[in-house]
């Protein structure tokens, strides 16, 4: 039997809320890891500034998370960048509060 080809026509595209969540829990991302690069520069006496580091990007992360919800209500749309964006956030988030509770 011959395998059926067809396309398959949609007008689905990208949540642009699920992106933007994407984007911003990549960039808290990668402010953990600027944050314990400052932080082994400093030889573990980080100033001031380290600190404030890690909460704007708890801030970012918590952001992300809300604008990734946000994202699963929007009608025809792909669910990938919301569900990214979610999950990503909700891990660094979890990781950030983690370290800041240790510091405590």
């Amino acid at each position: 039997m011959a395998k059926k080809r067809g396309y398959k026509f949609t007008n689905k595209r990208h949540s642009g809320k699920g992106i933007f969540s994407t984007v911003v829990a990549a960039l808290s991302i990668v402010l953990f890891g600027f944050m314990i690069y400052l932080s082994y520069l400093s030889k573990g006496s980080g100033e001031l500034y380290i600190g404030s580091v890690g909460v704007v990007a708890i801030i970012m992360a918590a952001v992300g998370l809300v604008y990734g919800l946000r994202g699963f209500q929007e009608k025809e749309r792909y669910k990938l960048f919301p569900t990214l964006g979610s999950l990503l956030s909700v891990l660094i988030l979890a990781v950030w509060i983690g370290i800041y509770l240790i510091g405590f």
